[in-house]
């Protein structure tokens, strides 16, 4: 048998509009030959349906529970019926200990094993599984969706835990060197393309590629949880390297957690499993929000119930909006008289350091610093520099299009050092081991070498 060299790397993110996670994400590669031989290497993701409860639970218990059931399985029953039995299993599990009647608990779930040079894969639910192949991609499942153009199209019609047994087929492929195999949750495949995929997975670290792909899907609205799992297939492996390759195994991502940009949505949109849908239960003092109302919270509160309680509400929202307007107009007034202030008392000691930039449109400096102070010693073009923190960079100031993740305590070389027209100085970092480069704000820099 063939035992392929694999490099994984995987990384789950809120995104950028939810307060919780629901996506779950791991993988087991054996470091015993034997084990690999007869079971190879496990790779899964799980996504909570959003529009049922204890999606976070659901996703969590069901990657535990699938990796112990597979590997736990008689080695002399077929890898495909293992992997099978275990995503039924699993089924069961979730279904016996979340499933509250009136607050039913599913996730969707993607696996795959890499088997010597056999692919087997499984799928519920509307996560993907993509093969890259000589420049060429190819989704390998299909996902589990309506798309009948009613009302419901786009609802799942399966999912894991949500009822007490689940269809479940095995697919069987092969895999070669070169090879790249992407494991993704729809929160990243709404945003972004096939052709994106291909140009993202080829970095030369997969860490990179899950990272880029996550602050992608991030920068252009991050709406759900986001989860990649990148494995790139390598040459074959000899049995006595086994034990040694693994342990230098490449760890989960650690992602860089963003403030989200806008409130809680609802519901992820067309999750809920359609048909035998339970009714939700509507407390009766549920409250009313300015969010967008599902039909069956609309007529449970029928707006005539509440006359008075709306006119407060509109007398409240225009003492609320009269006195943002009061602070927001005392704010900039007073700001504008700060850096009036600063500019006259600071003119001569700035003078070689001004740069026509604004920060609203790509960086156009008129003056390129080469030097600046950094705590109490002189930083320079030239100089490496350690970061606090996983900081996204940016490929132009006042641009929102992302470059690398900064690693913390990892030297970056400075190539460019600017200030903007508000007196903030900004640093252009080369990243070694990408060759990428990005601009980072001097408050992100920790110490000069």
């Amino acid at each position: 048998m063939t035992l392929l060299r694999l490099t994984p790397a995987i990384g789950t993110h809120v995104g950028m509009r939810r307060r919780h996670n629901e996506d779950s994400i791991g993988y087991r590669y054996p470091d015993a030959a034997d084990v690999l031989q007869h079971s190879g290497a496990l790779f899964v993701i799980a996504d909570g349906v959003g529009g049922l409860s204890a999606g976070e639970r659901a996703s969590s218990l069901a990657v535990e529970r699938l990796t112990k059931y597979y590997y736990g399985a008689d080695s002399h029953i077929m890898a495909e019926e293992r992997l099978a039995t275990a995503v039924q299993k699993t089924n069961n599990d979730i279904y016996r200990l979340l499933n509250d009647p009136s607050k039913p608990a599913a996730t969707t779930i993607v696996a795959i094993v890499v088997l010597n040079n056999q692919l087997l894969a499984v799928s519920v639910g509307d996560s993907q599984i993509f093969l890259i192949r000589d420049g060429e991609i190819s989704q390998v499942n299909e996902v589990d969706v309506l798309s009948d153009g009613s009302e419901e199209d786009g609802a799942l019609t399966k999912a894991v835990g949500y009822r007490e047994t689940v269809e479940v087929e095995t697919i069987s492929g092969s895999v070669k060197p070169d090879d790249i195999l992407i494991l993704c949750s729809d929160g990243l495949t709404r945003y972004i393309s096939n052709t994106q995929l291909i140009r993202l997975s080829g970095l030369r670290d997969p860490r990179d590629s899950v990272r880029r792909m996550i602050n992608e899907a991030n920068q252009k609205g991050g709406a759900d949880n986001i989860s990649v799992a990148i494995v790139r297939v390598g040459e074959a492996l000899a049995e006595d390297d086994i034990s040694k390759y693994v342990q230098k195994l490449v760890v989960p991502v650690s992602i860089d957690t963003q403030p989200m940009m806008t409130p809680d949505v609802d519901t992820k949109p067309n999750t809920n499993i359609p048909l035998s849908r339970p009714e939700p239960a509507i407390p009766e003092n549920f409250p009313i929000t300015e969010s967008p109302i599902p039909k069956s919270i609309s007529a449970a509160h029928p707006t005539s119930r509440y006359p008075q309680q709306r006119q407060d509400r509109g007398r409240n929202l225009v003492v609320m909006v009269a006195v943002a307007v009061l602070v927001i107009g005392a704010a900039v007034f007073f700001g504008a008289l700060f850096f009036l202030t600063q500019d006259d008392e600071n003119a001569s000691a700035t003078a070689t350091l001004e740069a026509t930039v604004s920060a609203t449109e790509q960086i156009a400096p008129t003056e390129e610093l080469t030097t600046e102070t950094l705590g109490n010693g002189i930083i320079a073009v030239g100089d490496s520099v350690t970061v606090t923190d996983s900081i996204p960079t940016l490929v132009q100031i006042g641009e929102s299009v992302g470059s690398f993740v900064t690693v913390p305590n990892t030297p970056y070389l400075i190539q460019e050092i600017f200030e903007d027209s508000e007196g903030q100085l900004w640093y252009r970092l080369l990243d070694d081991e990408s060759t990428q480069t990005g601009w980072i704000a001097a408050r992100d820099i920790a110490s000069a070498q």
